[in-house]
């Protein structure tokens, strides 16, 4: 039979909301949205566009950090509800940030929210059994 030590320490997920306000993320380029701790392991990362970006058709948000890039996940920013998603990454020595990369025309405005929701590696607020 295999045998697997169990840890007794809990923890909660940890979930950071950055809001992007379209009118004032400039010009297309890598932008740093949310500082992650060395040792953290992301459950799940989410940018949602909740009001549609103008200034221009052709306006994408992409969704990376941790070591990898999503590109084939662009948001379409001019359509609201569009996403894209990062799962299951696990952020090395001296931490690393989520980025939004916007592409195309510059954004004259539209609203869209990061959601990064993390553990980290050997933290622990509580105990059970």
């Amino acid at each position: 039979m295999a045998t697997i030590v169990k840890n007794p320490g809990r923890q909660e997920m940890i979930s950071a909301v950055q809001k992007i306000n379209g009118a004032t993320l400039g010009a297309a380029g890598l932008a740093e949205a949310i500082q992650l701790p060395e040792g953290a392991m992301v459950v799940s990362a989410q940018l949602k566009v909740t009001e549609a970006f103008t200034g221009g058709a052709d306006i994408t948000l992409a969704l990376s950090g941790c070591g990898v890039t999503l590109g084939a996940t662009d948001a379409d920013a001019a359509a609201i509800n569009a996403d894209a998603t990062i799962t299951a990454v696990r952020v090395g020595a001296g931490g690393d940030t989520v980025d939004v990369t916007s592409a195309g025309t510059t954004p004259t405005g539209g609203t869209a929210y990061v959601i990064v929701n993390y553990v980290v590696d050997n933290r622990a607020c509580f105990s059970e059994g």
